[in-house]
């Protein structure tokens, strides 16, 4: 049961990077037509998040052997609070 719960977080978290690989590319194609600060701003701004969610997978499996649920249930919540902001996040870059 305790690789039940890490797996989520994991799931989560390579979600979120899939997520903001896609909002990365609709952040590309805006600079290319806009080419302004404020876009160029938002690309580093994807860009630190996709380097912040791809970390937090790596620590995940690398944490997964080394301590159980009381460590991996609390960050459910957490990483879902997270992944419905990504969602968000992709909802508006569609706009």
């Amino acid at each position: 049961m305790v690789g039940l719960f890490w797996a989520i977080n994991i799931t989560i978290t390579t979600l979120d990077s899939l997520i903001l690989i896609w909002i990365f590319i609709l952040y590309v194609r805006s600079h290319r037509v806009l080419g302004s600060k404020f876009s160029t701003a938002l690309l580093l701004f994807a860009i630190l998040l996709l380097i912040q969610s791809i970390i937090s997978t790596f620590v995940y499996i690398m944490l997964k052997d080394h301590y159980g649920p009381e460590v991996a249930i609390p960050l459910i919540p957490i990483n879902v609070i997270g992944f419905l902001a990504m969602l968000t996040l992709l909802w508006i870059a569609k706009q």
